[in-house]
């Protein structure tokens, strides 16, 4: 369902021509087309291409009809093939492409202690899988790989906010870590390639992305937080809200994803996160007292263990964006506005 907000997102953005002259005439191929970002993005190319601003040829991965049915359910009136098929790999080895968008994940904190396996797969596994069928068929085809700030590992929060060539420790025994520890090895695949076989590589490390397109049962904090508003209950924590993360809005990320495309090098890593980190209790407080027209009253904490998930437990996320900032990209939308937006996104799919 495209709503209201993303109708104002897809116009604003696609009344920056220049921002995907690079994708005219291309043949674009994108993997995990039933997660946020892969969704969010399969259906703003849509709109380009039926607005007569974009000429190209689309193709969207998915896993099987059902996740079609689910998440496309006008799937049939779109300008875009799905192919429906266990292993996305298997449309490249049958055509050939220009450009493939590898946004296939599993980030939700559920996955990782229940079926870690799963979630390494499309970080790892399915990247090889994809490039090697390009190494095979297209060597030529620019490969843009979505992994996450958070490969940075543990850095001392006196360091933040760090750049892309700033690491720090990650255990490799901890099923918390199976998230970060395989983007790791994606983005090592990905420079491998190019350097082996000369594929032209992108990597993007977004950061926290929210908007239209998230399972509401999602388990991260921005799902119970929009969870939460759309009951009209206060927001309530699990922890004392001290952490502190870089909160971008999806357009605001597709944004940075059409700049990298059209100035970035080929071999090129870049961080895509807000320049603005706010922590948990201050975005929950904010939300609280301003994301709905009447105050909600207080943020409640309740710590549950019951609750609690496997995850990486970083004190502070915050990421440089110098580099994107130097090719011309900058945040438009801040997180009242961008969680406003979210909102009546999920109030139309609702009604």
């Amino acid at each position: 369902m495209i709503t209201t907000p993303m109708r104002e997102d897809f116009a604003a953005l696609a009344a920056v021509e220049s921002l995907y002259q690079p994708l005219q005439g291309r043949r674009i191929y994108v993997t995990g087309a039933s997660g946020q970002i892969g969704w969010y993005l399969v259906h703003f190319l849509c709109f380009l291409i039926a607005g007569g601003h974009l000429r190209c040829e689309l193709t969207a991965h998915l896993r099987n009809p059902r996740r079609l049915q689910e998440k496309f359910p006008e799937h049939a009136s779109l300008p875009c093939r799905f192919a429906v098929d266990e292993d996305a790999a298997t449309a490249l080895a049958a055509a050939d492409f220009d450009l493939v968008l590898h946004c296939a994940s599993r980030a939700s904190p559920k996955h990782f202690a229940g079926s870690p396996v799963d979630v390494l797969t499309p970080n790892a596994i399915l990247t090889q899988a994809l490039l090697e069928q390009l190494r095979r068929r297209n060597p030529a085809c620019r490969f843009v790989y979505l992994s996450t700030t958070g490969v940075t590992g543990f850095i001392p929060d006196e360091q933040r906010p760090s750049s892309e060539s700033e690491y720090g420790p990650l255990s490799c025994t901890e099923l918390g870590n199976c998230y970060l520890e395989s983007k790791r090895f994606g983005e090592m695949l990905c420079l491998a390639y190019q350097q082996q076989y000369g594929i032209p590589v992108l990597i993007l490390r977004p950061s926290i992305t929210y908007g239209p397109g998230f399972e509401l049962d999602d388990g991260r904090s921005y799902a119970d937080f929009v969870r939460a508003l759309l009951a009209g209950e206060p927001i309530r924590l699990t922890s004392d809200g001290s952490a502190v993360r870089n909160f971008l809005y999806v357009a605001d990320f597709v944004r940075g994803l059409l700049v990298a495309l059209a100035k970035a090098a080929p071999g090129a890593v870049l961080n895509v996160a807000s320049p603005a980190p706010i922590s948990i209790l201050e975005l929950a407080t904010l939300l609280n007292d301003r994301a709905l027209p009447r105050p909600l009253g207080q943020v409640e904490r309740q710590t549950s263990p019951a609750q609690a998930m496997t995850r990486v437990n970083f004190k502070s996320t915050d990421a440089s964006v110098d580099q994107l900032r130097a090719l011309g990209w900058e945040m438009t939308i801040d997180p009242l506005a961008g969680f406003q937006r979210t909102i009546r996104h999920y109030q139309e799919c609702i009604q």
